[in-house]
C-alpha cells in the first residue's frame, strides 16, 4: 500500500496521505500489445512502491473521427 510520507517543515510535521498518480491510455493492435507492455515496464520501473500497474483490456471498436476509418486501421 502507498501510505504517502511524512515531512517536517519549519518544525511542524505534515503527512501526505496520497501520492500523485498518472494515467496513460494506449490503444494498439493485439500483435503489438506485448511489446508495448514490455517497453512500459522497462521505462517506468524505478524498483519503488508506486511504480504502477498495467492493465490490458480488449478494445471493442475504434473509429477515427476525421476519416471514418474503423478497427485496426483507426488505431
Amino acid at each position: 500500500r502507498q501510505k504517502g510520507q511524512t515531512e517536517i517543515y519549519r518544525g511542524a510535521e505534515y503527512s501526505t496521505n496520497m501520492l500523485p498518480k498518472v494515467r496513460i491510455e494506449i490503444a494498439t493492435s493485439d500483435e503489438l500489445a506485448p511489446r508495448v507492455v514490455e517497453t512500459i515496464q522497462q521505462v517506468a520501473n524505478t524498483q519503488s512502491i508506486g511504480d504502477g500497474k498495467i492493465f490490458v483490456l480488449e478494445l471493442a471498436s475504434a473509429t477515427r473521427i476525421r476519416t471514418g476509418e474503423t478497427g485496426d486501421t483507426a488505431v
